[in-house]
């Protein structure tokens, strides 16, 4: 009895569409509900939500979705990593000694860059090893077109960074070439992001005409450590403006877990 009650419900609901599309949306809520308490156990949910920044700090700030670039006219970019210490391709690294107390540091890193807007960030991060006496590094950066940026020259501590998009004195010795190289005057303090991916044109005296140089892109590390046993690896993290399914917040935690976890609350 009870089965030809339950054909004749469905057949009667299937009349009226709005009944239909209110079930499925039902059925597919409690679908997430179920795979969210399974993936993504409650427990670790709110240990990643209350992580902070420093859990989360290879994702960008603030991002969209990942699907908006499915409708958008231009292609926003992706977070691009590139670890020493997870061999990949366009990632290579040597210490060579080079006497009984010293040693050759050779760090490079290979990306091509197809977006059409600048990242949100590059960083770059180091992990070190040694007795007394730190590495130094002089960091280059080298544009699609061949031109070579010296973009800095440090010791590095044990577990060192460099927030190469806020090196405020790097942006004006930037902005101080790039208006000898147009022979004008660029009227706006021009991101550190832009000088480092933009086409060197006059797109560039207007803020809302820069345009992104396209192309394979190399940030390179020359170093030297006066001692023979030193070790370091780097990582370099450029960041995108989308991220995952949901996006990010302001302390780059992925949106996804939140959504998730609200749907079984809900």
């Amino acid at each position: 009895m009870m089965l030809p009650r339950l054909k004749h419900f469905f057949r009667q609901l299937l009349l009226y569409k709005s009944a239909t599309v209110g079930l499925a949306i039902i059925l597919g809520l409690i679908a997430i509900s179920i795979y969210t308490v399974f993936s993504i156990p409650y427990s670790d949910a709110i240990k990643l939500w209350r992580a902070g920044e420093q859990y989360w700090l290879d994702t960008p700030r603030n991002a969209l979705p990942s699907w908006v670039n499915l409708f958008l006219p231009k292609k926003l970019p992706e977070t691009i990593i590139l670890d020493t210490e997870n061999p990949q391709v366009g990632v290579s690294k040597a210490i060579i000694s080079a006497g009984e107390e010293s040693s050759v540091i050779k760090v490079e890193f290979v990306f091509d860059y197809r977006y059409d807007d600048f990242p949100s960030e590059i960083n770059l991060f180091f992990k070190s090893s040694y007795n007394s006496s730190p590495p130094r590094l002089t960091i280059h950066w080298v544009k699609p077109n061949g031109e070579d940026i010296v973009l800095k020259s440090m010791l590095v501590a044990k577990d060192d960074r460099y927030y190469i998009s806020n090196d405020e004195k790097l942006a004006r010795r930037l902005r101080s070439t790039f208006s000898v190289k147009l022979n004008r005057t660029i009227g706006y303090d021009l991101p550190i992001l832009v000088l480092l991916f933009a086409q060197e044109d006059e797109s560039l005296l207007d803020p809302g005409t820069a345009k992104v140089m396209k192309g394979t892109y190399r940030l390179w590390i020359d170093g030297i450590a006066f001692e023979k046993d030193v070790k370091l690896d780097a990582k370099l993290v450029v960041y995108g403006k989308v991220y995952g399914w949901a996006g990010t917040d302001h302390l780059r935690r992925d949106l996804g877990i939140a959504l998730l976890w609200g749907t079984p609350i809900a």
